[in-house]
């Protein structure tokens, strides 16, 4: 039986995720993805956007999109405080299209002074939609 650890996952809205039995967590950090088991040694990161991935005793891999916020790893409990996070099985992929579609069209004006915030947003959508994709072809 591999060692666990508790995680905690949660946005602005609320708790998107709780367990008290990870066995292992990979997410993207600004430094670029980090892998977390039991035991690892405190740290606090920045998160950036993309798709943290976490496997749970007994379960079916889970992943995560994240984006922006940060993570802390102190004493076998791994808090993530993202700006967004959404569960793979949640994702509203009518939203996500809808996301792109208006970041495209915003996107057409290259001289727009939030050019890079709206790029962000496309991004975003893309990726929440890609994930939701491999929910949808694994179910």
């Amino acid at each position: 039986m591999a060692k666990t650890f508790e995680l905690k996952v949660t946005d602005p809205d609320g708790i998107v995720y709780e367990t008290d039995k990870a066995t292992s967590l990979i997410i993207p950090s600004a430094g670029g993805f980090m892998g977390i088991l039991a035991d690892h040694a405190p740290v606090i990161a920045e998160l950036q956007l993309g798709v943290a991935t976490l496997l749970e005793e007994g379960k079916e891999p889970l992943r995560i999109v994240v984006s922006g916020g940060f993570v802390e790893v102190l004493d076998n409990t791994v808090m993530m405080l993202a700006e967004a996070a959404e569960r793979e099985d949640e994702i509203d992929t009518e939203r996500a299209e809808r996301a792109k579609e208006h970041a495209l069209k915003l996107l057409e004006d290259h001289t727009r002074p939030d050019y890079d915030r709206v790029q962000a947003r496309l991004d975003r959508a893309l990726l929440r939609l890609k994930v939701a994709g491999v929910s949808a072809r694994r179910k």
